[in-house]
């Protein structure tokens, strides 16, 4: 933990009476596997899963107190809160107010897990950053981001994601930050949320959770960047990467190993080389440049730091399969947005002798009554890019076909699978030397296997 925390302290941030005796402890666990001596054991409730029922065990490992939704018998305190998924975002709650650094959230439907590791490799110029693990975006994450956290930390980095409205506001109550990043907003989880301007108003609860002396930095040429400045507190950037902003990349160019461009900033001018495929990912990098500027860190240090990014496992990395083709490995989720500009990085990157252009696309989850039409627009754009073949899993890419074949794409070059291990199969037999293949679809669909067909030494990529 990066604070000191006492029993006393933790029965005061949930509502407990205070405990007849005060410990000092040493971490805060929800998982018997992982508690160490000293530590207070958080028994969560799940659907499937209730912590109550493992007290026993993580007293055995060293617990020295439980906080539980009711009076458990345990030779150890007990504290009881109504909700322990609220008291552990409470006892988080206590810990952040102890810690004077800048506290950065990210949210927005695409890119979240990008920008995050972007963020960190540039704030890394400057501070020793601590920053949320692969998943660990929700109301159980983001407080164990917090406690994790080590004692030299100067800056965290806190992902937040969300499934309905009033969620990412919870979560800017636990992490109370200063700096508010939103990539964009797209039409993940619109069927709980009905309508991109609902995933605009919840994604916009980051910024009114700000502070009045925050930053808020979002893209201007989003569809919904005026609802986002509407709801944005403190001092406002902007980004773009093909529009009028705060901060803009201009003079963009590919080359084999990514994209160079000219940042355009309100603390001057400095050419930049990003690698990773995707041309999209230079707004990202933008996005985490105007914050690190805006934290004081000099632009020729933010830009010598992205030559150091690298992309998360399973977002646009690169993999070299056994028969010399290129794989993009992005399958670790997909949208209707993120989908598109995948497709442009597989039709943007350059092939070799008589290599041809795939995409291995696998169905878009969550979009509810969206659904039908978000794979057309996506079949769509395939057509107009001119790919060589579409090789699609699951029922909903029917669609997907139809409306590419539609827009002029031969029906001959696509193919469908009902599973993934079948299209697994059947690329590992016809990928060939100096293809691109692009390998995308939601994380239900297990894309993965494609690319491990293709790189049986794959191993998912390093871990974030």
């Amino acid at each position: 933990m990066p604070f000191a925390l006492t029993l006393a302290e933790v029965a005061a941030a949930i509502g407990a009476p205070p405990p007849t005796e005060d410990l000092p402890l040493t971490s805060i666990s929800t998982d018997t596997r992982t508690t160490q001596p000293g530590a207070l054991f958080v028994a969560l409730k799940g659907e499937k899963f209730d912590g109550h029922d493992y007290v026993v065990q993580a007293i055995a490992a060293g617990a020295v107190a439980i906080v539980a939704d009711h009076n458990v018998a345990a030779f150890v305190p007990v504290l009881v809160a109504k909700d322990t998924t609220v008291a552990l975002g409470d006892i988080a709650l206590t810990v952040r107010k102890k810690f004077t650094g800048p506290v950065i959230g990210i949210t927005g439907s695409v890119g979240k897990t990008t920008t995050k590791e972007l963020m960190a490799t540039l704030l890394e110029t400057m501070f020793s950053v601590a920053k949320s693990g692969a998943n660990f975006n929700n109301e159980i994450g983001v407080p164990q981001t917090i406690f994790s956290a080590s004692e030299t930390s100067t800056a965290w980095i806190l992902e937040m994601g969300m499934r309905g409205a009033g969620q990412i506001a919870q979560l800017a109550r636990i992490a109370q930050p200063t700096v508010g990043i939103i990539t964009g907003i797209g039409l993940s989880h619109i069927e709980l949320l009905g309508s991109r301007q609902g995933i605009a108003n919840a994604k916009a609860e980051l910024f009114e959770g700000l502070p009045s002396d925050g930053i808020s930095i979002f893209p201007t040429t989003d569809d919904f960047a005026q609802t986002l400045a509407t709801k944005a507190r403190g001092r406002v950037l902007t980004v773009a990467l093909d529009g009028k902003a705060d901060v803009q990349a201009t003079d963009i160019s590919r080359h084999e190993s990514g994209w160079r461009f000219t940042i355009n900033s309100p603390w001057g001018t400095q050419k930049a080389f990003l690698p990773s495929a995707g041309r999209f990912n230079i707004q990202n990098a933008l996005l985490g440049v105007a914050a690190g500027a805006a934290l004081g860190i000099p632009l020729d240090s933010l830009a010598k730091a992205l030559l150091r990014f690298e992309p998360p496992a399973m977002r646009l990395e690169e993999v070299q399969a056994t028969c010399g083709a290129t794989v993009i490995a992005d399958c670790y989720n997909a949208a209707p947005d993120s989908m598109v500009g995948a497709l442009q990085t597989l039709a943007e990157t350059p092939i070799s002798g008589k290599g041809k252009r795939v995409a291995v696309l696998g169905e878009m989850k969550e979009l509810g009554r969206f659904a039908e039409e978000a794979h057309r627009m996506v079949g769509r754009v395939a057509a107009k890019l001119k790919l060589d073949l579409l090789v699609l899993v699951g029922e909903q890419t029917t669609f997907l076909s139809a409306a590419a074949i539609a827009e002029g794409f031969d029906r001959n070059n696509v193919f469908y699978f009902d599973q993934t291990s079948k299209a697994a199969e059947a690329m590992a037999f016809f990928a060939q030397e100096g293809d691109v293949i692009l390998v995308k679809g939601s994380r239900a669909m297990e894309l993965e296997k494609v690319v491990k067909a293709l790189q049986p030494e794959w191993t998912g990529g390093k871990p974030t």
